[in-house]
């Protein structure tokens, strides 16, 4: 008789582990990225009174019987569905769309994962949350270990551009330039003799040329299919990528054909921007070649040096991916893009250079791409995930490990600024729910009377 009295309680105990949930997440219906709890229940061992039996020959077969014993928990889900953009129209609140999560560096040294990015700059310029927490980033665009370095934006550099000479290893960049890009299309020019006489005029196709080696390898073609510019296997202009960067087109004196007066860059026509881009069309006859004076631009950062180079940070911006570009009060910009897989700098001057990573020197370790790079990570199992408060996750036993990533890319969600993501609490089943479990303890505190009650009348009889 008495029995009842403990599965009564079993249910009440276990209702009001359902209220706790609701409450708890009712708490937190305006706590940014929250993501709502569920409970679930299942029924505690039953006592057997009987096993039940097999049919026989004479006699059909019994079914077990069985007294419950009341309810216990099941488990605790939680629901990690995205909530809705809040825009807030600050450039700090950041948010991802889809999955992945932030990566923020604890106190106690260990990563913690939150999607709440009410993020903000301290006074050193770190990017931290709103408890101090540093927001890690990364170089590389996908990797299985992660990253510790906190992104860094700095509020003073020393930033200083400059044309160079491109070296052997840029001279294959057409896009390094002059910061132009080579119009692909076709060019000519003239080849004269030392009289004056038109020897020929060459027709280079390059339409498909994406390198300064494949322009040589044009002009040269051209040339070769030339009888008025051959003998015998021999050309009287050559072209070529220098060592030091530069292209020359140069006169060679060949048997029987004599010498090149001239070249004339000057013909209409043409397609393609490559002989001005070069600076071919305006450079000077000399020591039998004419010379390109194409140069690259090299960027130099390092630490604030308060002289005319020292700039300060204006403002920043974070694209859907997680790169962070900070321009500067000279309209510079410093920012970050992917290259075979790892992060690298980019740099774009305030008249529209853009200066890539093999071009750009720091100094005093000031910057990196890792610094200008958000970190996303994701695990295999969502709910193993510890909670540890202050919208901070950690990996559990059963969540499987992290595996990093860049936004918008490797199945990760991208990344959104001037807004946060609210809470996915829906009022309207909590309310059902908590009614819910309200009833299930009226319903169990009935039977829990009802049993004292007759216990009682027993205790009276006489």
């Amino acid at each position: 008789m008495s029995q009842s009295l403990f599965t009564s309680i079993t249910g009440m105990t276990a209702s009001q582990s359902k209220i706790d949930v609701v409450a708890n997440n009712i708490a937190n219906m305006n706590t940014t990225a929250f993501k709502s709890s569920n409970l679930t229940f299942s029924d505690l061992y039953s006592k057997t009174l009987s096993a039940g039996s097999s049919p026989t020959t004479g006699v059909g077969g019994t079914n077990p019987m069985q007294v419950g014993l009341g309810v216990g928990l099941a488990g605790i889900t939680t629901d990690f569905t995205g909530g809705s953009i809040q825009s807030t129209g600050n450039s700090n609140d950041l948010n991802i769309q889809g999955n992945g999560w932030f990566t923020i560096l604890n106190t106690d040294g260990s990563m913690g994962l939150t999607r709440d990015g009410s993020f903000k700059l301290d006074e050193n310029g770190n990017l931290v949350t709103q408890a101090g927490l540093k927001v890690l980033g990364t170089n590389s665009a996908y990797s299985a270990t992660g990253s510790t370095t906190s992104i860094f934006v700095p509020n003073k550099l020393n930033l200083v551009t400059s044309g160079k000479d491109l070296t052997a290893g840029a001279a294959g960049v057409l896009t390094n330039l002059n910061n132009a890009s080579i119009t692909p299309g076709s060019f000519s020019f003239d080849v004269y003799s030392d009289a004056g006489t038109l020897i020929s005029t060459v027709n280079v196709d390059a339409n498909t040329a994406t390198s300064l080696q494949d322009i040589a390898t044009a002009i040269n073609t051209a040339i070769g299919a030339d009888p008025n510019l051959t003998s015998g296997g021999n050309s009287i202009v050559t072209a070529k990528v220098n060592s030091d960067g530069t292209f020359t087109i140069e006169t060679q004196n060949v048997g029987g054909l004599g010498n090149v007066g001239e070249i004339d860059f000057s013909t209409t026509g043409d397609t393609s921007n490559f002989l001005y881009e070069s600076d071919l069309a305006t450079s000077t006859f000399e020591n039998g070649k004419y010379t390109s004076k194409i140069l690259a631009y090299q960027a130099d950062i390092g630490p604030a040096t308060n002289n005319n180079s020292t700039v300060s940070k204006a403002s920043y911006a974070v694209t859907s991916n997680g790169a962070i570009e900070v321009t500067y009060s000279n309209g510079d910009t410093i920012t970050v893009e992917e290259k075979n897989g790892n992060m690298v700098l980019k740099y774009i001057t305030s008249d529209g250079k853009t200066i890539s990573s093999t071009d750009i020197n720091v100094s005093g370790d000031v910057i990196s791409a890792a610094n200008l790079q958000l970190q996303l990570a994701s695990v295999l199992n969502e709910q193993g995930l510890m909670s540890q408060g202050g919208n901070v996750y950690t990996t559990g036993p059963n969540s499987g490990t992290l595996t990093f990533s860049i936004g918008n890319a490797n199945g990760y969600g991208q990344i959104g600024s001037g807004g946060l993501e609210s809470s996915n609490v829906n009022l309207a089943i909590e309310f059902a729910n908590m009614i819910v479990a309200q009833r299930a303890i009226d319903a169990n505190s009935r039977v829990f009377t009802s049993t004292s009650e007759v216990l009682q009348r027993l205790v009276s009889l006489q």
